[in-house]
């Protein structure tokens, strides 16, 4: 379990949970930085059937990030 310190307390998630959140944070930003590069209104990209294909695919390489990082002791 990974714990973190929140300004509302603390929030405890899995690996699994963890990864999520980090592929989500991952697409908005993949998302906009490529909309700036092209000039274009990123709100245009921010649709769910995009970010969730992002998070499909990033997911099980996220995972075994995590993975790795808390057995380390890095996170």
């Amino acid at each position: 379990m990974i714990k973190i310190n929140t300004k509302k307390g603390k929030v405890t998630m899995s690996d699994s949970e963890f990864s999520r959140w980090c592929c989500l944070v991952e697409a908005f930003e993949f998302i906009a930085t490529k909309a700036d590069d092209l000039k274009l209104d990123y709100s245009d990209f921010m649709k769910p059937i995009y970010i969730d294909k992002y998070i499909s695919e990033m997911y099980p390489s996220m995972l075994l990030g995590v993975e790795f990082e808390r057995e380390a002791g890095l996170i």
